[in-house]
């Protein structure tokens, strides 16, 4: 990414102010709650205050941190992408998806696949179904564009939000509570193997973004625009839909559609 020094200062002072403000929100909102807890029981594993910090309030701080960051970022991709400030993550439908998978499972009533909650896995494949729909749709006469893509977005978006309620009338009490429940979201206590995946799976794409951030300044203006200046109009619209798709359903599966 090509910037000006004046620029590139602003940049990095921004970054440094975020992390600074990240890192004081892990430290201090682990510490709010109904329940007081002191950090200097919790670190010499004193109960209830050990079990409290690590498998209650970190990890929900933790997931929400990253949780925030990562849609954040995508709503931003998004807004690039289809050139609209309204534009959020879930705008071309993958988190739809990732919710109708999880519906799908609790109307099956699956608990575990392979080991791994099977909510997790059913919207992972929900959102890659979508996904997949949305490109083949958008890309049909070998030309994508942002009016393709959310047209595309939203009729799959429709499409599975119906579905929802169709599923959801033929439930039960329980899995209709569930369902509902689900799709309010949610930040709940994960294990630290869960963030890790998490982290692991939105950060590459996350920094990949960053780094191209002159190009999607450069694409919010117009494809015409952009290609001008020497950007590969379809290939980022691609690789953007794709990357911002992964880190939304990815999140969706951990969270619901918070």
């Amino acid at each position: 990414m090509v910037v000006e020094p004046a620029s590139a200062r602003r940049f990095w002072i921004g970054v440094a102010v975020a992390a600074a403000l990240a890192a004081l929100a892990a430290l201090l909102l682990p510490l709010v709650g109904s329940a007081h807890i002191d950090y200097s029981r919790a670190l010499a594993g004193l109960s209830p205050d050990a079990e409290i910090l690590f498998y209650a309030r970190l990890p929900r701080v933790l997931l929400a941190l990253l949780a925030g960051g990562a849609l954040a970022v995508t709503g931003t991709l998004f807004q690039a992408l289809l050139r609209d400030a309204l534009a959020q993550p879930y705008t071309l439908g993958v988190s739809s998806g990732a919710a109708l998978g999880a519906v799908i499972a609790i109307s099956a009533g699956w608990r575990q696949i392979a080991g791994v909650p099977a909510l997790w896995i059913s919207s992972l494949v929900g959102a890659a179904v979508v996904l997949a729909l949305v490109l083949a749709i958008a890309s049909e006469g070998r030309r994508m564009s942002s009016f393709t893509l959310l047209l595309a977005g939203v009729t799959i978006n429709s499409i599975c939000l119906a579905s929802i309620l169709f599923l959801q009338y033929f439930a039960d009490f329980g899995q209709s509570f569930a369902i509902v429940r689900w799709l309010l979201g949610g930040i709940d206590a994960v294990s630290y193997a869960a963030l890790a995946w998490l982290a692991a799976a939105v950060l590459p794409y996350v920094g990949y973004l960053t780094w191209k951030a002159r190009d999607w300044n450069l694409l919010s203006v117009g494809e015409e625009w952009a290609a001008s200046r020497g950007v590969s109009t379809q290939r980022l619209m691609l690789v953007g839909y794709l990357a911002g798709s992964l880190i939304a359903g990815t999140v969706t599966s951990l969270t619901g559609p918070i």
